[in-house]
């Protein structure tokens, strides 16, 4: 059976995805515990060079992780019997050789895939493949090509917007979303390209605010934030929430996840083992925004397998670091902060209606 086109974003957003996992692991024995997601940052090259790049500093590294250690990562995480694997950022996962045979021996192994990806080098031939896999995000930019060339420096303008109908010219399972980010160059045009993607097929576009892991000042001003939250109040009758972010971050005055207060529990994405994301140098991390510090990586698949890494003393000690620091309050930019205060609601509403939505891509 294959998925409806007629998706609903606020399920393939919405942070209470995380509540089935937090009650069937809660009581586990946390050291038997595999990943649920792991998310793959196996290459740091990227085809494009992007104003808003949020690796802009690791692309130029171009490194890649070697086919060996590839395939013995593959090989554990099959052991392991995880859920899901997102292919995705540190560079354009489309530009590593071999890419479609790995997403392929997971997907035979019946582990879900998602693909992140600027798709400038998705060619008819992987097709196929793409109809098989949960989900495809492709980076929009523009509905203007010279903007769009600004942004990027790339030369695949039109590919964005025939690709979703040839996704959908045979039966598939995947949803076909969108993502762009907003930056100094596209923001007058937001509006316009959400309504242009959705009439080319996209089942949803995701909006998001740059972000500046690396410090180079590519975030919104508070005057684009004013023009896009103005966009928002005067074009409500063109929005539909259901495919698209923009009523929520609005709410949110555009800004991403950030903790503004502290917390008696520490971290449950961290301490119930439910992601990990495997870098281009062999780095393996538990928190997005802060791949790169050495103090919270919790091993190298170059000096041991995943499996050896997994739980080991080193995870165990990063587990403890990144606890306190979210009770603390110092955490910024990571999906978890959603996942976490999603948890506190429930647990704080056992008695009243909760809407459950089970993902397994968190």
């Amino acid at each position: 059976m294959y998925k409806s086109s007629k998706i609903d974003i606020t399920n393939l957003l919405n942070p209470n995805k995380f509540i089935p996992i937090y009650l069937e692991r809660k009581n586990m024995n946390f050291s038997l515990l595999p990943p649920v997601a792991v998310e793959f940052h196996l290459t740091a090259t990227c085809n494009y060079n992007c104003y808003h790049c949020s690796y802009g500093l690791r692309n130029k590294k171009r490194i890649f992780l070697p086919e060996s250690v590839i395939e013995l990562l593959i090989e554990n995480l099959i052991n392991m019997k995880i859920k899901c694997v997102y292919f995705s950022g540190g560079g354009e996962p489309t530009t590593l050789k071999n890419w479609s045979k790995y997403m392929n021996r997971l997907l035979n192994s019946n582990i879900d895939i998602s693909l992140i990806t600027n798709a400038a080098l998705i060619k008819d031939e992987h097709l196929s493949l793409i109809r098989r896999i949960n989900y495809i995000a492709i980076s929009i930019y523009s509905t203007h090509e010279d903007i769009y060339k600004k942004i990027t420096g790339g030369n695949n303008f039109a590919t964005y917007f025939s690709l979703p109908k040839k996704i959908k010219a045979e039966p598939h399972r995947c949803i076909v979303g969108a993502r762009c980010v907003i930056n100094k160059f596209n923001y007058q045009d937001i509006l316009n390209l959400y309504l242009r993607a959705i009439e080319v097929g996209y089942d949803y576009i995701i909006f998001i605010p740059a972000i500046d892991y690396e410090k180079r000042g590519v975030v919104l001003t508070k005057d684009q934030i004013e023009f896009l939250k103005n966009m928002v109040e005067t074009n409500v009758d063109k929005i539909d929430n259901k495919n698209t972010n923009l009523f929520n971050l609005y709410k949110k005055n555009f800004s991403y996840y950030k903790v503004d207060k502290s917390y008696k529990m520490g971290c449950q994405a961290v301490l119930l083992r439910t992601n990990t994301f495997i870098n281009y140098d062999g780095g393996v991390w538990l928190c997005q925004p802060l791949i790169g510090q050495e103090e919270y990586c919790i091993g190298n698949l170059y000096n041991n397998s995943f499996s050896e890494i997994w739980n080991s003393d080193r995870h165990l000690q990063v587990i403890d670091k990144l606890s306190e620091r979210f009770k603390r309050g110092e955490c910024y930019d990571c999906r978890s902060i959603a996942f976490n205060e999603s948890v506190f609601r429930f647990e704080d509403s056992l008695n009243e209606p909760f809407i459950i939505v089970r993902d397994y891509f968190i």
